[in-house]
């Protein structure tokens, strides 16, 4: 309501100024409270179970994307193979796939900073491996060229998912296992409080995640788990008690 309210309203000044309208009819539209989404993040404990449930199969590298790099759904879904670096183990987003109106389109990160090059750990970087072995297994049994043009998260017959039919992969997933119920989008809510946790710098973090501002991530992604509050407590209680014992 607030995103049709901030379409209109000009739209409506712009009529008034024309004469077209003797007056703006957004103006004293009350609008209904602006309440932000809370992120749901999976700690440790779960993420290690859900890597664990998902190794050897088809969502295991998706999964990882998420958890493990922080990438967006579409980032994910526009993600091939020629984007993948393997002699240096780094990973370049330049494509994504997003839903338009009713349709499924491929195009450039919407901004400068989502176009980025970003280095990846051996772990991840060994699962991509065998995801392109499989993937090059698969042209070779299809009678097809083993190009670059691949999509690394895709369905078996080698076609791109959809952005929603991903996430309903991923519900389904959860449903089945008895896991939180986290949307697709909070494993890079995890990946990004994992860095910081793992104190990581924000400069850093927010570069990885494409974000143009290094607010934009501690605004939005930065969450605080029971783990990093216990740590917390335990340094300052070390802090200000080892100062006292000393003084």
């Amino acid at each position: 309501m607030r995103n049709i309210f901030n379409v209109l309203n000009p739209a409506m000044e712009k009529a008034v100024e024309l004469s077209m309208l003797t007056r703006n009819p957004c103006k004293g539209a009350t609008l209904p409270k602006l309440v932000k989404y809370e992120a749901q993040v999976f700690d440790n404990g779960q993420v290690q179970q859900v890597l664990a449930l998902t190794e050897g199969t088809d969502l295991h590298l998706f999964v990882l994307l998420g958890l493990a790099v922080g990438l967006r759904r579409g980032e994910m879904l526009g993600l091939k193979w020629k984007h993948i670096d393997f002699e240096n183990s780094t990973i370049s987003i330049e494509e994504t796939r997003v839903k338009a109106n009713t349709k499924v389109v491929t195009k450039s990160p919407k901004t400068k900073a989502g176009k980025r090059t970003i280095a990846v750990g051996a772990n991840v970087m060994d699962a991509l491996k065998d995801g392109y072995r499989a993937y090059q297994l698969h042209c070779l049994e299809r009678g097809v060229p083993v190009d670059g043009e691949g999509f690394v998260v895709c369905k078996p017959n080698g076609q791109p998912y959809a952005p929603d039919s991903l996430s309903q992969k991923w519900e389904r997933f959860l449903a089945e296992n008895n896991l939180p119920k986290i949307r697709l989008h909070d494993t890079r809510h995890t990946c990004t409080t994992a860095m910081l946790s793992a104190g990581i710098d924000h400069k850093t973090v927010s570069q990885r995640l494409g974000h143009a501002d290094v607010y934009i991530t501690l605004n939005t992604y930065a969450h605080c788990t029971p783990a990093m509050d216990k740590a917390a407590a335990e340094k300052l209680d070390h802090i200000i008690f080892d100062k006292a014992s000393n003084s």
